[in-house]
């Protein structure tokens, strides 16, 4: 899914909406695949129990690498219902644009465009590429509660597997009730309807978050632990056991979990934390950015301290190099600030952090890597021409007085802004 910097609220409010205005969700063939496809998912091994033994050693896997990313950018418009989706090349040349009524997901090993759809049978995941062209579709048939309300999907490299972010309960919950969402993953083109396996053992995470590794093989995941606390946990599909990676909080402190992202061979997971430390305006968070080593199970905490944190999104560029958009304030009167951190993890060290005057932009919303080495950086900001890139070698933004993309530039004036997606490798 796509990931945004915007206050978790907002989101499940639009969300809310969302499924309030009944949104055209597809309605699901019983036990069928819609005709207008050829291509099914090869079948795979059923979930395994759940557990919290160690996982296999998996430091050999390697993923192959390319320098430059394709880009997919996805607008609310503020006059519709629809979203419109841009396609972009290496060179950030526009390939294509499409209107989807429901949010789509783009997949970052394969460069295609997912929609999924769903009512009280379960999903149809359609597959489409650049030019809008359908490659396939599936279903994943559900034995599901009649009051679930489904809040996120993330579709496995492989796609033969959904995760999702489900609650179960009425419209009149509280915001705090609702905010606690489960983790659920299904096998997808099954055949058959099916009982989810559930994840979040301990009774589901605050504003959850889904990610899957680029090798296919882990699926990150937030949930409480014992105490109520918020942690990070690693399921493996080879195995199906789950392992707890982080351990954080304490009596005088919580510590919330704001982004997971892996790495692109699969080998660390980057975790951004935030820590209220207690101070009487309540508003003022500590923030950090820690390391999880999946060949030893090893959880390290970078030499990345940030003050302020209101929230954190990190991206990947190889598997030395990070990126974070770090977005503080001080307390609830002051607005919101923002820095870009580049950052490498062989060093330990903070390469280049860029402040909001040093870059001249009002205020970032988001920023997403073009290359595996960082050197050049797509940002989205509140002023014109309202996408920038950033070129690291030449320390500055190539296009600070020029529209970036011819018919691109008037639509992102009347939408009310972006749902990010992530760069995609071929």
């Amino acid at each position: 899914m796509i990931k945004t910097i915007h206050n978790r609220k907002v989101e499940y409010l639009v969300l809310l909406l969302l499924v309030i205005s009944g949104c055209n969700y597809s309605s699901l063939q019983d036990n069928q695949i819609p005709a207008d496809t050829n291509d099914k998912i090869a079948p795979s091994s059923s979930i395994g129990p759940l557990s919290t033994r160690q996982t296999v050693d998996r430091s050999t896997i390697s993923t192959e690498q390319q320098i430059q990313r394709k880009i997919a950018l996805t607008m609310t418009r503020t006059d519709s219902i629809f979203d419109a989706m841009f396609f972009f090349d290496h060179d950030l040349n526009l390939v294509n644009s499409i209107d989807t009524e429901t949010y789509p997901y783009l997949s970052s090993m394969g460069c295609q465009v997912i929609n999924i759809s769903d009512d009280q049978r379960g999903f149809v995941i359609t597959t489409r590429d650049f030019n809008g062209n359908i490659l396939k579709r599936a279903v994943a048939l559900e034995k599901r509660n009649k009051d679930d309300r489904i809040f996120g999907y993330s579709i496995s490299p492989s796609e033969q597997w959904i995760a999702y972010l489900v609650i179960t309960g009425d419209w009149g919950m509280s915001y705090d009730e609702a905010e606690i969402q489960d983790v659920r993953l299904l096998k997808i083109d099954a055949g058959i309807p099916q009982t989810a396996k559930l994840l979040t053992i301990h009774g589901g995470a605050r504003a959850n978050l889904v990610i899957w590794s680029p090798d296919n093989h882990y699926l990150a995941y937030t949930d409480f632990d014992e105490n109520k606390s918020v942690q990070a946990f690693m399921y493996d599909l080879l195995t199906g056991e789950s392992l707890q990676i982080s351990h954080f909080g304490n009596e005088k402190e919580t510590e919330q979990i704001i982004d997971l992202k892996w790495s692109i061979d699969s080998k660390y997971l980057a975790i951004a934390t935030s820590v209220n430390v207690g101070k009487k305006d309540g508003k003022s968070n500590t923030g950090a950015v820690h390391l999880f080593r999946v060949s030893d199970n090893n959880l390290q905490t970078l030499n990345l301290k940030m003050k302020d944190v209101r929230n954190a999104e990190i991206q990947w560029g190889d598997a030395h190099r990070l990126l974070v958009l770090l977005i503080t304030q001080k307390n609830i009167q002051t607005n919101p600030d923002f820095a870009l951190i580049w950052f490498d993890v062989e060093k330990n060290a903070i390469s280049r952090k860029l402040t909001q005057m040093e870059l001249g932009i009002n205020q970032v919303f988001s920023a997403l890597p073009l290359t595996d080495d960082l050197n050049q950086t797509l940002i989205e900001g509140s002023s014109a021409p309202y996408l920038f890139i950033y070129n690291y070698e030449k320390g500055e933004l190539i296009n600070k007085e020029q529209k970036l993309m011819d018919g691109l530039y008037q639509f992102v004036e009347t939408s009310s802004g972006f749902l990010r997606s992530p760069g995609c490798k071929e």
